[in-house]
């Protein structure tokens, strides 16, 4: 099932976020519950919004109607991407097919463990660390991709985990100006899948260009 929401994404701290919530609601009034999602925004040239910012108040609303339950506990896969275009907008796919990686992994990070729900920021840290072990380069420029890999035998919300997820790379991503410890230039970040799968490590993370 496919849904077409018309309208300027809004995603973070911004007042136009809860009318936007509620036109994806009211799009998605009457879908069936599903395991996975693609979300893809077409965005006015120019912006430089995260694309897991935009991801969480679509969620929100695909959430409120109906579509996930609370805590997303049902959810398989995310897939969020943005492009510029017009008209500005929302292509909302349900149970769509498994996405492929859009180009070569070049950094693949594993981790024991998944951040902490509270006080986060030593998990961080190490993790932060981790990753710059094994990108002990400059950072990139240009268009990202991120596969994030959550163990399936994990209940934690895939959409809870975005966040924290990509605020361990700086090393990889260069870091922002912003006034937190974790600000990675994420905005770089064009296509983002989140999902669970059988493996071994509790969190897996790959990047590619």
């Amino acid at each position: 099932m496919r849904l077409s929401v018309v309208g300027t994404p809004i995603g973070g701290e911004d007042a136009r976020e809860a009318a936007w919530v509620k036109r994806i609601h009211a799009a998605a009034a009457g879908a069936a519950p599903c395991a996975a999602v693609s979300l893809s925004f077409t965005l006015a040239a120019g912006r430089t919004v995260d694309v897991d910012n935009l991801a969480r108040p679509a969620m929100t609303a695909l959430q409120r109607a109906g579509v996930f339950q609370r805590g997303f506990r049902a959810l398989e896969r995310l897939v969020a991407t943005k492009h510029t275009g017009q008209p500005e907008g929302l292509l909302v796919a349900l149970d769509p097919p498994d996405a492929p990686l859009p180009a070569p992994p070049e950094l693949t990070c594993t981790f024991a463990t998944l951040p902490p729900s509270e006080a986060p920021q030593a998990w961080m840290r190490a993790a932060t660390d981790r990753v710059r072990a094994q990108w002990p380069y400059e950072p990139v420029t240009g268009d990202v991709f991120a596969d994030i890999r959550v163990t399936s035998t994990s209940t934690r919300s895939l959409v809870g985990l975005l966040k924290p997820a990509l605020d361990i790379l700086c090393p990889y991503l260069g870091a922002g100006t912003g006034p937190l410890a974790f600000t990675p230039r994420d905005e770089q970040v064009v296509w983002l899948q989140i999902r669970r799968v059988h493996q071994p490590d509790t969190l897996c993370i790959t990047l590619g260009r």
